[in-house]
């Protein structure tokens, strides 16, 4: 009897569709709302447009190491508020092992709804959250992903092409457009699986403007070939960016460097393009998946683990962040993400 690997029936799977919200997003009377405190200002508008329940539950994350600007005061303050229940936890993104366990014993799970807003969320939490909720439900029944658009991303071209000249007079300079550094190889436990003995290493991972976390990558990994995934913007006056980052990380210069294009937004892409990967070189090269590029593509990350264990997720934490006025700015089109048809692969 033949049995259907589940990287060919994810790929093949009729994934839902993103859907664009409007001005207000209703939530059940028991729902879940998870949000993390960030000072940008797509951060807060979940917060500000959901439908107020009374006996909603909102889970506010802060981070450490402290960021001031992010304020988790005024999410806490909007909680009171609306007659909402706060749960107040805190993500050390040095030391992120078993944060989902944690989560899961506050909230319990039960029936309720639960709505993750990944606006201010780390990539590696976005991807930490879907797959302890799916191994913890066995399914993704009832859970929803929010994502807030910016208005405005930096850098502008300008800057970007500023920063590519500096990195070609001296390829060891660092600029700091929107992140540098690495705080932390954030490598754990539960999203960690076992190399065979000599097993070469295949590397996926997602270039941006903080070209630190493919060194930082390339050298503690020490992968025998990369596949980098470059972000294909929704917007077309943002496609220039596609070349930037290509440029400024030297992806032309690295002969054992495959890369392909998915979409920053269409989380669908990057899974069939991380099953394709799979299906090619999974049963002879161990894969490290590495959720480097957007927010939507980090939720492909997330959706990909939770089917497929053997998949190794590592994340270079940035070390620092470009100050609140040079981050993103104002506030775009809000989408919404049903997990709850996921279910039909079980």
């Amino acid at each position: 009897m033949k049995i259907d690997r589940i990287d060919h029936i994810l790929k093949q799977f009729n994934k839902p569709a993103i859907n664009l919200l409007g001005n207000q997003i209703k939530a059940d009377v028991n729902c879940v709302l998870i949000v993390c405190a960030g000072f940008e200002d797509r951060a807060k508008e979940i917060l500000n447009r959901i439908k107020p329940k009374d006996r909603m539950q909102v889970v506010v994350i802060d981070y450490l190491p402290i960021i001031s600007e992010n304020n988790p005061d005024y999410y806490y303050d909007k909680c009171v508020s609306n007659n909402w229940n706060i749960i107040k936890m805190t993500y050390d993104r040095r030391n992120p092992a078993g944060f989902g366990d944690i989560l899961i014993s506050k909230i319990g799970l039960d029936n309720k709804e639960i709505i993750i807003d990944i606006s201010g969320m780390s990539r590696f939490l976005i991807v930490q959250l879907i797959v302890i909720l799916y191994h913890a439900k066995r399914h993704f029944e009832n859970i929803k992903m929010l994502y807030v658009e910016a208005f405005k991303y930096p850098p502008s071209k300008y800057e970007a092409e500023e920063a590519i000249i500096k990195k070609k007079e001296n390829p060891d300079s660092a600029a700091l457009l929107v992140s540098s550094g690495v705080l932390e190889l954030c490598i754990v436990p539960e999203l960690s699986s076992i190399a065979m003995h000599g097993q070469p290493i295949r590397l996926i991972a997602f270039p941006s403007f903080n070209t630190d976390q493919l060194d930082v990558l390339s050298a503690v990994v020490q992968p025998a070939k990369v596949t980098m995934i470059n972000g294909i913007p929704p917007n077309k006056e943002l496609v220039w960016r596609m070349e930037a980052i290509r440029e400024i990380n030297n992806l032309r210069l690295k002969a054992d460097c495959d890369e392909i294009k998915t979409s920053t937004l269409d989380y669908r892409e990057t899974i069939d393009s991380i099953m394709s990967i799979y299906q090619e070189y999974g049963d002879l090269e161990k894969i490290i998946l590495s959720p480097t590029g957007s927010k939507m593509q980090a939720v492909a990350c997330g959706i990909s683990r939770a089917f497929l264990s053997d998949l190794q997720i590592v994340y270079p934490a940035p070390g620092q962040f470009a100050s609140p006025n040079s981050y993103t700015s104002g506030v775009g089109s809000i989408w919404e993400l049903n997990l709850t048809s996921f279910t039909e692969l079980l």
